[in-house]
Protein backbone atom coordinates (compact mmCIF):
# COMPACT_ATOMS: atom_id res chain seq x y z
CA UNK A 1 0.00 0.00 0.00
CA UNK A 2 1.38 3.60 -0.66
CA UNK A 3 0.12 6.69 -0.36
CA UNK A 4 1.73 8.13 -3.39
CA UNK A 5 0.17 5.71 -5.61
CA UNK A 6 -2.97 5.99 -4.47
CA UNK A 7 -3.85 2.24 -3.57
CA UNK A 8 -4.06 2.43 0.24
CA UNK A 9 -7.35 0.50 1.53
CA UNK A 10 -9.75 2.02 4.00
CA UNK A 11 -9.90 0.06 6.39
CA UNK A 12 -13.58 1.33 7.68
CA UNK A 13 -14.33 -0.79 4.14
CA UNK A 14 -12.61 -3.89 5.06
CA UNK A 15 -14.65 -3.72 8.51
CA UNK A 16 -17.86 -3.57 6.52
CA UNK A 17 -17.30 -5.58 4.69
CA UNK A 18 -15.63 -8.60 6.27
CA UNK A 19 -15.53 -7.72 10.04
CA UNK A 20 -12.50 -6.30 12.08
CA UNK A 21 -11.99 -10.16 13.02
CA UNK A 22 -11.77 -11.44 9.75
CA UNK A 23 -9.35 -8.31 9.01
CA UNK A 24 -7.42 -8.60 11.76
CA UNK A 25 -6.58 -12.10 10.95
CA UNK A 26 -6.09 -11.71 6.94
CA UNK A 27 -3.50 -8.68 7.76
CA UNK A 28 -1.74 -10.95 10.86
CA UNK A 29 -1.79 -14.41 8.79
CA UNK A 30 -0.45 -13.30 4.94
CA UNK A 31 2.93 -12.19 5.65
CA UNK A 32 5.71 -11.71 8.95
CA UNK A 33 4.88 -7.80 10.67
CA UNK A 34 8.25 -6.85 9.27
CA UNK A 35 7.89 -8.39 5.53
CA UNK A 36 6.52 -6.27 2.97
CA UNK A 37 3.04 -6.83 1.52
CA UNK A 38 0.70 -6.68 -1.51
CA UNK A 39 -2.58 -6.17 -0.32
CA UNK A 40 -4.96 -8.70 -2.96
CA UNK A 41 -7.97 -9.94 -2.45
CA UNK A 42 -6.69 -13.48 -3.79
CA UNK A 43 -5.52 -14.04 -0.39
CA UNK A 44 -8.73 -13.93 1.70
CA UNK A 45 -10.50 -17.51 0.81
CA UNK A 46 -8.04 -18.70 3.09
CA UNK A 47 -9.23 -17.44 6.18
CA UNK A 48 -12.44 -17.89 5.15
CA UNK A 49 -12.59 -21.34 4.54
CA UNK A 50 -10.60 -21.70 7.74
CA UNK A 51 -13.20 -19.96 9.66
CA UNK A 52 -15.87 -21.80 7.99
CA UNK A 53 -14.02 -25.29 9.17
CA UNK A 54 -14.44 -24.09 12.18
CA UNK A 55 -17.82 -23.40 12.51
CA UNK A 56 -18.85 -26.88 10.83
CA UNK A 57 -16.21 -28.59 13.62
CA UNK A 58 -18.30 -26.83 16.70
CA UNK A 59 -21.57 -27.43 14.73
CA UNK A 60 -20.44 -31.25 14.21
CA UNK A 61 -19.16 -31.52 17.93
CA UNK A 62 -22.81 -30.60 19.17
CA UNK A 63 -24.90 -32.55 16.97
CA UNK A 64 -22.71 -35.67 18.20
CA UNK A 65 -23.31 -34.39 21.52
CA UNK A 66 -26.83 -33.66 21.74
CA UNK A 67 -27.72 -36.93 19.29
CA UNK A 68 -25.61 -39.32 21.83
CA UNK A 69 -27.83 -41.29 24.38
CA UNK A 70 -25.42 -43.13 25.65
CA UNK A 71 -26.32 -46.60 25.13
CA UNK A 72 -23.99 -46.75 22.09
CA UNK A 73 -22.09 -50.26 22.46
CA UNK A 74 -18.26 -49.41 23.06
CA UNK A 75 -16.92 -52.65 21.38
CA UNK A 76 -13.32 -54.06 20.96
CA UNK A 77 -12.57 -52.49 17.76
CA UNK A 78 -14.22 -49.19 18.79
CA UNK A 79 -12.13 -48.85 21.80
CA UNK A 80 -9.05 -49.76 19.81
CA UNK A 81 -9.74 -46.61 17.42
CA UNK A 82 -10.14 -44.67 20.14
CA UNK A 83 -7.53 -44.90 22.15
CA UNK A 84 -5.72 -44.03 18.27
CA UNK A 85 -7.87 -40.92 17.95
CA UNK A 86 -6.76 -40.08 21.48
CA UNK A 87 -3.29 -40.84 21.40
CA UNK A 88 -3.06 -38.85 18.29
CA UNK A 89 -5.18 -35.71 19.70
CA UNK A 90 -3.19 -35.60 22.58
CA UNK A 91 0.04 -35.31 20.36
CA UNK A 92 -1.22 -32.65 18.05
CA UNK A 93 -2.65 -30.47 20.92
CA UNK A 94 0.49 -30.31 22.60
CA UNK A 95 2.68 -30.20 19.34
CA UNK A 96 1.10 -26.90 18.30
CA UNK A 97 0.45 -25.12 22.18
CA UNK A 98 4.13 -25.36 21.81
CA UNK A 99 4.57 -24.23 18.20
CA UNK A 100 1.84 -21.66 18.98
CA UNK A 101 3.28 -20.18 22.00
CA UNK A 102 6.65 -19.82 20.40
CA UNK A 103 5.85 -18.65 17.43
CA UNK A 104 3.73 -15.75 19.63
CA UNK A 105 6.12 -14.70 22.39
CA UNK A 106 9.83 -16.06 21.44
CA UNK A 107 10.02 -15.22 17.54
CA UNK A 108 6.77 -13.32 17.47
CA UNK A 109 6.20 -14.62 13.73
CA UNK A 110 2.43 -14.44 14.19
CA UNK A 111 1.61 -15.47 10.68
CA UNK A 112 3.25 -18.42 11.44
CA UNK A 113 0.96 -18.92 14.49
CA UNK A 114 -1.53 -18.80 12.83
CA UNK A 115 -0.85 -21.34 10.21
CA UNK A 116 -0.19 -23.56 13.70
CA UNK A 117 -3.66 -23.13 14.50
CA UNK A 118 -4.62 -24.33 11.30
CA UNK A 119 -2.91 -27.81 11.68
CA UNK A 120 -4.76 -28.21 15.04
CA UNK A 121 -8.09 -27.72 12.68
CA UNK A 122 -7.10 -29.85 10.39
CA UNK A 123 -5.88 -32.79 13.47
CA UNK A 124 -9.53 -31.96 15.19
CA UNK A 125 -11.31 -32.86 11.70
CA UNK A 126 -9.15 -35.84 11.07
CA UNK A 127 -9.85 -38.45 14.12
CA UNK A 128 -13.55 -40.41 13.68
CA UNK A 129 -16.94 -39.09 14.02
CA UNK A 130 -17.28 -41.01 17.25
CA UNK A 131 -14.67 -39.42 18.95
CA UNK A 132 -16.27 -36.44 19.02
CA UNK A 133 -18.78 -38.36 21.21
CA UNK A 134 -16.22 -40.22 23.19
CA UNK A 135 -13.28 -38.57 23.54
CA UNK A 136 -11.56 -36.32 26.41
CA UNK A 137 -8.62 -35.39 24.16
CA UNK A 138 -10.99 -33.86 21.31
CA UNK A 139 -12.80 -31.71 23.94
CA UNK A 140 -9.21 -30.16 25.28
CA UNK A 141 -7.78 -30.28 21.34
CA UNK A 142 -11.03 -27.85 20.60
CA UNK A 143 -11.18 -25.80 23.65
CA UNK A 144 -7.50 -25.36 22.91
CA UNK A 145 -8.10 -24.14 19.73
CA UNK A 146 -10.70 -21.45 20.46
CA UNK A 147 -8.49 -20.07 23.50
CA UNK A 148 -5.91 -19.77 21.53
CA UNK A 149 -7.60 -18.22 19.00
CA UNK A 150 -9.27 -15.60 20.95
CA UNK A 151 -6.76 -13.14 20.84
CA UNK A 152 -6.56 -12.71 17.24
CA UNK A 153 -10.08 -13.11 16.63
CA UNK A 154 -12.13 -12.45 19.58
CA UNK A 155 -15.92 -12.26 19.07
CA UNK A 156 -15.16 -15.22 16.53
CA UNK A 157 -13.68 -16.84 19.37
CA UNK A 158 -16.45 -15.78 21.47
CA UNK A 159 -19.21 -17.18 19.65
CA UNK A 160 -17.03 -20.75 19.11
CA UNK A 161 -16.74 -20.45 22.51
CA UNK A 162 -20.61 -20.07 23.76
CA UNK A 163 -21.06 -23.08 20.98
CA UNK A 164 -18.73 -25.61 23.00
CA UNK A 165 -20.25 -24.67 26.28
CA UNK A 166 -23.54 -25.01 25.01
CA UNK A 167 -22.98 -28.73 24.84
CA UNK A 168 -25.35 -31.19 26.83
CA UNK A 169 -22.58 -32.62 28.66
CA UNK A 170 -18.85 -32.24 28.94
CA UNK A 171 -15.99 -34.67 30.01
CA UNK A 172 -13.03 -32.14 31.16
CA UNK A 173 -14.79 -30.60 34.05
CA UNK A 174 -11.68 -31.60 35.57
CA UNK A 175 -9.36 -29.47 33.33
CA UNK A 176 -7.80 -25.98 35.14
CA UNK A 177 -7.72 -24.40 31.14
CA UNK A 178 -10.96 -24.95 30.42
CA UNK A 179 -13.64 -22.98 32.62
CA UNK A 180 -16.75 -23.14 30.98
CA UNK A 181 -18.00 -20.54 33.57
CA UNK A 182 -16.04 -17.55 31.59
CA UNK A 183 -15.73 -16.17 28.69
CA UNK A 184 -12.88 -17.57 26.42
CA UNK A 185 -11.11 -14.13 27.35
CA UNK A 186 -10.77 -14.75 30.93
CA UNK A 187 -9.39 -18.79 30.16
CA UNK A 188 -5.74 -19.62 31.05
CA UNK A 189 -3.77 -19.86 28.08
CA UNK A 190 -3.10 -23.91 27.45
CA UNK A 191 -0.20 -25.35 28.64
CA UNK A 192 1.99 -28.38 27.62
CA UNK A 193 1.30 -31.88 29.30
CA UNK A 194 3.40 -32.61 31.98
CA UNK A 195 4.26 -35.60 30.31
CA UNK A 196 4.54 -34.48 26.56
CA UNK A 197 7.90 -35.32 25.24
CA UNK A 198 9.54 -31.29 24.26
CA UNK A 199 12.98 -31.54 22.62
CA UNK A 200 16.24 -30.29 23.81
CA UNK A 201 17.90 -29.00 20.84
CA UNK A 202 21.78 -29.69 20.53
CA UNK A 203 23.87 -26.98 18.51
CA UNK A 204 27.72 -27.28 17.84
CA UNK A 205 29.73 -24.07 16.19
CA UNK A 206 26.07 -23.12 15.30
CA UNK A 207 25.18 -26.40 13.57
CA UNK A 208 22.08 -28.40 14.98
CA UNK A 209 23.55 -31.94 15.82
CA UNK A 210 20.49 -33.96 17.27
CA UNK A 211 17.43 -33.47 19.38
CA UNK A 212 16.82 -35.40 22.92
CA UNK A 213 12.89 -35.93 23.66
CA UNK A 214 12.61 -35.30 27.31
CA UNK A 215 9.15 -35.31 29.13
CA UNK A 216 8.07 -31.27 29.83
CA UNK A 217 7.83 -32.01 33.99
CA UNK A 218 11.82 -32.84 33.46
CA UNK A 219 12.98 -30.25 31.01
CA UNK A 220 11.01 -27.70 33.08
CA UNK A 221 13.68 -28.22 36.01
CA UNK A 222 16.88 -28.97 33.68
CA UNK A 223 19.87 -27.02 34.91
CA UNK A 224 22.30 -25.66 32.02
CA UNK A 225 25.26 -28.15 33.98
CA UNK A 226 22.73 -31.10 33.31
CA UNK A 227 21.73 -30.47 29.95
CA UNK A 228 25.11 -30.19 28.93
CA UNK A 229 26.14 -33.59 30.38
CA UNK A 230 22.78 -34.71 28.66
CA UNK A 231 24.28 -33.47 25.29
CA UNK A 232 27.98 -34.48 25.82
CA UNK A 233 26.65 -38.16 26.91
CA UNK A 234 24.69 -37.87 23.26
CA UNK A 235 26.26 -40.57 20.61
CA UNK A 236 25.29 -37.71 17.74
CA UNK A 237 27.09 -35.33 19.69
CA UNK A 238 30.60 -37.56 20.45
CA UNK A 239 30.55 -38.27 16.86
CA UNK A 240 30.72 -35.00 15.84
CA UNK A 241 32.48 -33.57 18.48
CA UNK A 242 35.01 -36.21 18.91
CA UNK A 243 38.03 -35.40 20.53
CA UNK A 244 37.66 -31.55 19.94
CA UNK A 245 38.00 -29.44 23.12
CA UNK A 246 34.64 -27.23 24.43
CA UNK A 247 35.76 -24.22 24.60
CA UNK A 248 31.74 -23.06 26.12
CA UNK A 249 28.47 -23.76 26.08
CA UNK A 250 24.95 -21.49 26.84
CA UNK A 251 21.46 -22.96 27.51
CA UNK A 252 18.35 -21.70 26.95
CA UNK A 253 14.80 -22.72 27.90
CA UNK A 254 11.27 -20.99 27.77
CA UNK A 255 8.03 -22.41 29.31
CA UNK A 256 6.06 -24.60 26.96
CA UNK A 257 8.41 -24.38 24.19
CA UNK A 258 11.64 -26.76 23.41
CA UNK A 259 15.25 -25.89 24.75
CA UNK A 260 18.63 -24.63 23.09
CA UNK A 261 22.04 -25.67 24.19
CA UNK A 262 24.88 -24.59 22.01
CA UNK A 263 28.42 -25.62 22.61
CA UNK A 264 31.35 -23.54 21.58
CA UNK A 265 34.21 -25.76 20.67
CA UNK A 266 37.85 -26.07 19.35
CA UNK A 267 38.03 -26.33 15.67
CA UNK A 268 40.47 -29.33 14.42
CA UNK A 269 43.31 -27.00 13.38
CA UNK A 270 43.11 -25.61 16.63
CA UNK A 271 43.67 -28.63 18.36
CA UNK A 272 46.16 -29.44 16.34
CA UNK A 273 48.35 -26.54 16.69
CA UNK A 274 47.96 -26.85 20.50
CA UNK A 275 49.10 -30.18 20.17
CA UNK A 276 52.58 -29.34 18.09
CA UNK A 277 53.02 -26.27 20.67
CA UNK A 278 53.22 -28.81 23.47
Amino acid sequence: MSKSKFNGVDPMEMFSEIGPDTTRLIILADVAPISSRNWSTQTFPGIFKWQQRLWLTIRYFLDRRKENNNMEELNDTFNDKLREDDAYLYDSRNYYIKGVTFNIIGSQQLSVAISKMQGLTNSLRKVSVKCLTHSREYERALATQITMLAPFAPRFASELWAGFCSAPYHLVDDDECIQRDKDVLEQIWPTVDMDYKLELDIFVNKNEIVSIKIPRRILDNLAADVAAQMSMENDEFKKFVGDRQIIDYKFFKAPDCDAKIYFQVMSQASNLKIENTA
